[in-house]
């Protein structure tokens, strides 16, 4: 039996915070020996001028310095491996904001930078009556607090029933799971919903049973939150040409039978289909360079898939115990059809693959289900 990815990831990040619990690393943004704050600056994240008016009106400007109280722990090499593994991105050395226990101010900014590396993901359940959240684009990663039961639960800011103006990262790599925004102001105010479809600053957050059958994703949409879909009864949807990465964005959506992808899509991240039941017919665009882990897992209804000549990794880019394969498809039901491009080049760990076997599309079929790299 296959474990869920989804709970690998949360066992990945419920380690972080066990660790944070128990270190006496872990790190608060506030210096109460010298009394000052350390405000680290970013020149390249804009900033916001009180002169004149913003782009959109429910995005909150960036105050002069972070917020004070933040707690803060330093990923260590098995930490951002396992990141790795799960976002496909290499990451830098840096820092997951933890906590926000000592905070009271309502308006929360989140450093770029911390201690002068970067702040890579969010991983903290947020203080109820917060108003605004600024979240600079260095982080990759807004966590959820449960990711079992085919519809993940809670997360960073789940309840906040003040928090009503969001900024997230620009970063169209990041992994947004929607679940962190349930039950916040933003969400639960009507107006904010168009056609069944959620939208908070750029990204397709959730929907609801009220989305069309066929729906397309509005242009200059940044990304599309982790299980956005996995509330609707969406049949077939279209991706604009906006979006370039998808992590988990159709996860749990277990009515959709199309979708359609553009050739502005380079990755196909961690978990974009698993356990889409009913997914039929996808083309893969001949941009995209790299298929995530368990990226296609439980669509259980694929019949062929086509591998562009681009594709230089299916799969995690490393194996761990939790992962049986490490690959990018259902390896106890695969495709019944896999047809390669180019199928020269490839390798399991570091034992080559004939193209003769690849070229075969039932026995690339065998294949597919794992960690598959191209050299």
């Amino acid at each position: 039996m296959r474990t869920n990815f989804f709970v690998v990831l949360l066992c990945v990040v419920l380690a972080f915070s066990c660790a944070f619990a128990f270190s006496s690393c872990a790190l608060s943004f506030t210096d109460n020996s010298a009394g000052n704050v350390e405000t680290p600056i970013d020149p390249d994240e804009p900033t916001t001028d009180p002169d004149e008016p913003t782009t959109d009106p429910d995005e909150p400007e960036q105050p002069a310095a972070p917020t004070e109280g933040l707690e803060f722990m330093l990923l260590d090499n098995e930490m951002i491996a396992g990141l790795h593994e799960i976002l496909g991105a290499n990451l830098p050395d840096g820092y997951l904001l933890v906590g926000m226990e000592n905070v009271t101010e309502t308006d929360i900014v989140v450093p770029s930078t911390y201690n002068g590396l970067p702040v890579v993901g969010l991983f903290f359940l947020a203080n109820k009556d917060i108003t605004s959240v600024y979240i600079p684009d260095s982080v990759l990663l807004i966590s959820p607090s449960d990711a079992g039961g085919g519809r993940f639960s809670g997360g960073c800011f789940e309840n906040c029933t003040a928090l009503t103006k969001i900024r997230l990262p620009q970063n169209p790599d990041a992994m947004i799971y929607g679940s962190a925004f349930d039950g916040c102001g933003y969400s639960n105010d009507a107006s904010n919903w168009k056609n069944g479809a959620l939208y908070i600053d750029g990204w397709l957050i959730d929907t609801s049973d009220e989305l069309p059958a066929e729906y397309t994703i509005e242009a200059g949409t940044r990304g599309i939150a982790v299980g956005a879909f996995a509330r609707s009864s969406v049949t077939k949807v279209t991706v604009p040409d906006s979006v370039t990465a998808l992590n988990g964005a159709f996860a749990y959506c277990t009515t959709i039978t199309e979708a359609i992808l553009l050739q502005t899509l380079s990755y196909i991240g961690s978990a974009a289909f698993s356990d889409c039941t009913q997914l039929q017919t996808i083309i893969i665009p001949d941009s995209v360079t790299s298929i995530g882990y368990w990226a296609f897992v439980g669509c259980t209804s694929l019949q062929e898939i086509i591998i562009p000549a681009g594709v230089t990794r299916i799969g995690s880019p490393k194996k761990y115990d939790y992962a049986a394969s490490g690959g990018g498809f259902d390896a106890e039901n695969p495709p019944k059809s896999v047809i390669f491009k180019d199928p020269k080049g490839w390798y399991i760990d570091e034992t080559s693959i004939s193209e003769e076997e690849l070229s075969d599309p039932a026995k690339a079929a065998e294949y597919i289900g794992y960690m598959l790299i191209k050299k």
